[in-house]
C-alpha cells in the first residue's frame, strides 16, 4: 500500500514537521502533499520505490541522497511521477527542495536521475547523478560539483527552468545542461569562478557544457585534449592559453562565451571585435565568428559565436581575429603609356619581379619591417596565374598600418602584390586581401608605398574588420588623403593624375621622400648609378640601351633603365617636377626641394 507523508497546518500559522531521524529507505511510494516535512538523515530511494514531493521538503541531516527508483514531482495528489519531455506543456505540482546549511555537503547519487520541481541550497552538493530541474535552481551558498570523467553526473535545467543567486562561489563546478526552448546560461564554473556558456535551445536537443580554466595545450578532458593552439586556420592568428569550454549537443545554436579580467583578453586584441569564438575541430582551431560582444576587453563580457552545431568541436575558446584589408592603389610609372585604364605589367612579362619582397632587406628606413610583416615571398605560379587579365601582377609594394591617434607610429607591415586595375593582394596567392593579425575592430591610418615611387595615406582612420575593409587610393577625393601640414599647402597634389587616374607619384628612384630633378639628392643619381653599374654596360656608357631587369631607377617600369636617348627614364622626372607639379614649382625649378611624400 502507498505511504503518503502529508504536513497538514493545525492553525494559524502553526505547522507540524514530520522529522525522520533514522536513516529513511523509500520502498514503495512516498508522496509529500502538505506544507512541510523534514528529512533529518540519508535518504535511499529503492529499485521500485518513488518519492514525489508536492509540498516542501527540508533535507536538513541528508549527507547521502540515493535514488535507484523514482524522484519526481506530480501531476496530481497521486503518486504519479512527472517524467515527461523537457517541453511538454504539462506541469507539476511545485514541490520545494531546500537545503539549507544544517550540514556541509551532500552527494546525490544513485542508478537513476532524479527531477525536482523548484531546488534551493545552502551546502556543497557532489552530484553523482543526473539532477533534472523543472523550476528554479536558487543557489544561496555552495557549488554542485560533479565529476568531468562522467559526462552522465550534471545538473540539468528542462524547459522553463531557472536559475539564480548563481556567482563566483555558487555554481556548477563541473556540467550542467539544458533542455528546452530558447535562450539559456548554463552557471558553469572551476569552483573559484563562474564563467557561463549561453546556448539557445529547440527542444530536439541536450545542450551540455563545463567550463576549463587550464591552458589547452595541457588540457586532459574531454575526450581528445589536448587541443594544440599553435594550429588554427587562416583568418585567425592566435587562441587563448588561459581557458576552454566543453560545449556538446546536437541542435544548431549560437555560443556565447563569457570572460572576466582573468581571461586577458587584452593579450588578443585591443578590442573585443577582433576577439572570436573559435572551435578545435581534431586537428585545428576554426574560427566561429563574432556576431555580438558585451563588456570591456580588460573586464568582463561575452563573445557570441555563429550559429554552429556543438557537438562539432570538441573545445571552445577565445581566438584572435585577423583585420582583413582590401588597398586599391595605381602607380603613375605603369600607367605611362598605358590604356584601358590598367596598368602595364611589363615587368611581370620580362620576368624581372623578385619572388621575395625587396623592401625589408633594402636597409632604407622607408621600409623597415614592423609586427607581422617582412619576408613576404611568392611564387612563379603566382606572379603569371593571371597573365593577360586585369589580375596580373604589377609588382611589390608596402602596406602599413599607422596607430589611429598617431599616424606617425607605425604598427604593422605587410609587403605584398600589385594588380594591373589597383588590387593589392597577398603575395601568398595573388587574390586574397591582406590579413593583419589582431587588427580586427581597431582604427588605423592606412598608408601605401613603392620603391620608386612617393607614397600616400588616407586622412581619417578607418576600422578594420574581419570581413575586410577597403581603402581606395584611386577612387579617394583629395580631401580624403593627408598632407602635411605647413607653410605649404600640398592639398590636391598628395598624388599624381595620369590618364585621369589618381596615382602614387612616379619619379622617387633612390627611394627617400622626396622627387627631384637636379641637386644634392636628385633621382636622376640613382638611374645614372644603375645604368653605369650594369654588368653589361662594360664601357660605362651613359645611354646605354640593354640593361634589363628590376631597378628603382626604371621609372617608367618598362623592366629597362635607360639615363640618356630615346625612352631615358629621367624625363619622367623631369615631367613630373616641371610640369605636372607645377602648381606648386611655379617657378619651374629644375632643382625644385619640396616635391615631398605626404606622410607624416
Amino acid at each position: 500500500m502507498n505511504k503518503r507523508i502529508f504536513l497538514m497546518a493545525l492553525s494559524g500559522s502553526l505547522l507540524l514537521s514530520l522529522q525522520m531521524l533514522a536513516q529513511k529507505t523509500v520502498t514503495g511510494c512516498e508522496l509529500v502533499g502538505g506544507l512541510q516535512a523534514e528529512l533529518a538523515a540519508d535518504f535511499t530511494v529503492t529499485v521500485g520505490g518513488s518519492f514525489i514531493n508536492q509540498g516542501t521538503v527540508h533535507y536538513k541531516g541528508v549527507t547521502s541522497f540515493t535514488n535507484d527508483g523514482s524522484v519526481s514531482e506530480g501531476t496530481d495528489g497521486s503518486c504519479n511521477a512527472l517524467y515527461a519531455s523537457p517541453c511538454t506543456t504539462a506541469t507539476g505540482v511545485a514541490g520545494a527542495n531546500i537545503f539549507d546549511n544544517s550540514v556541509a555537503a551532500t552527494t546525490i547519487q544513485g542508478a537513476n536521475a532524479l527531477r525536482m520541481y523548484a531546488i534551493d541550497i545552502d551546502r556543497n552538493i557532489q552530484l553523482d547523478n543526473e539532477w533534472q530541474v523543472a523550476s528554479n535552481f536558487a543557489f544561496t551558498s555552495g557549488l554542485v560539483t560533479t565529476d568531468r570523467t562522467d559526462l552522465s553526473h550534471f545538473l540539468h535545467f528542462m524547459d522553463a527552468a531557472s536559475v539564480s543567486g548563481n556567482a563566483a562561489a555558487t555554481h556548477v563546478d563541473g556540467y550542467a545542461a539544458y533542455s528546452g526552448n530558447g535562450a539559456f546560461t548554463l552557471p558553469i564554473g572551476d569552483g573559484s569562478k563562474q564563467l557561463p556558456a549561453a546556448v539557445v535551445g529547440d527542444c530536439a536537443s541536450t545542450f551540455k557544457g563545463a567550463y576549463f580554466s587550464t591552458d589547452p595545450n595541457a588540457a586532459t578532458l574531454p575526450a581528445g585534449a589536448p587541443f594544440a593552439t599553435a594550429n588554427f586556420e587562416e583568418s585567425l592568428t592566435a587562441i587563448s592559453t588561459v581557458e576552454y569550454w566543453d560545449v556538446d549537443g546536437a541542435s544548431s545554436t549560437t555560443i556565447t562565451l563569457s570572460f572576466d579580467a582573468t581571461s586577458n583578453l587584452a593579450a588578443l586584441s585591443t578590442n573585443l571585435s577582433g576577439i572570436s569564438v573559435a572551435g578545435w575541430d581534431g586537428t585545428e582551431w576554426v574560427d566561429l565568428g563574432n556576431t555580438a560582444f558585451t563588456g570591456t576587453i580588460g573586464g568582463g563580457g561575452t563573445i557570441t559565436s555563429e550559429a554552429v552545431i556543438p557537438d562539432t568541436y570538441t573545445a571552445y575558446t577565445f581566438a584572435q581575429r585577423s583585420g582583413l584589408l582590401q588597398v586599391k592603389v595605381m602607380l603613375q610609372g605603369a600607367l605611362f603609356a598605358s590604356s584601358g585604364g590598367l596598368m602595364r605589367d611589363d615587368l611581370r612579362a620580362g620576368g624581372y619581379i623578385p619572388l621575395a619582397e625587396p623592401y625589408s632587406t633594402s636597409g632604407n628606413a622607408r621600409f623597415a619591417a614592423v609586427g607581422s610583416g617582412g619576408g613576404e615571398v611568392t611564387t612563379t605560379g603566382t606572379l603569371n596565374a593571371n597573365a593577360g587579365t586585369p589580375d596580373a601582377i604589377v609588382d611589390w609594394v608596402w602596406v602599413e598600418l599607422r596607430d589611429g591617434t598617431n599616424p606617425a607610429l607605425i604598427l604593422d607591415t605587410k609587403a605584398a602584390l600589385l594588380q594591373r586595375d589597383g588590387d593589392v593582394v597577398d603575395a601568398k596567392d595573388g587574390t586574397s586581401a591582406l590579413s593583419f593579425p589582431g587588427a580586427a575592430g581597431s582604427n588605423f591610418y592606412i598608408s601605401v608605398k613603392h620603391r620608386n615611387h612617393l607614397g600616400t595615406m588616407i586622412a581619417t582612420p578607418v576600422m578594420v574588420t574581419p570581413t575586410g575593409t577597403l581603402v581606395d587610393f584611386i577612387s579617394l577625393s583629395a580631401a580624403q588623403i593627408y598632407n602635411i601640414p605647413g607653410s605649404t599647402n600640398y592639398e590636391g597634389v598628395e598624388r599624381a593624375v595620369e590618364g585621369g587616374i589618381n596615382a602614387l607619384w612616379a619619379g622617387n628612384a633612390n627611394a627617400d621622400n622626396k622627387v627631384k630633378y637636379q641637386g644634392g639628392a636628385s633621382d636622376n643619381g640613382t638611374i645614372l648609378a644603375d645604368v653605369i653599374l650594369f654588368p653589361g654596360n662594360t664601357s660605362d656608357t651613359y645611354n646605354y640601351d640593354n640593361a634589363f631587369g628590376y631597378f628603382y631607377g626604371d621609372i617608367n617600369m618598362d623592366g629597362k633603365v635607360k639615363y640618356q636617348g630615346l625612352g631615358n627614364d629621367p624625363v619622367f622626372v623631369f615631367l613630373n617636377v616641371l610640369s605636372n607639379y607645377n602648381s606648386l614649382n611655379t617657378g619651374l625649378l629644375y632643382n625644385y626641394d619640396l616635391f615631398l611624400e605626404q606622410l607624416p
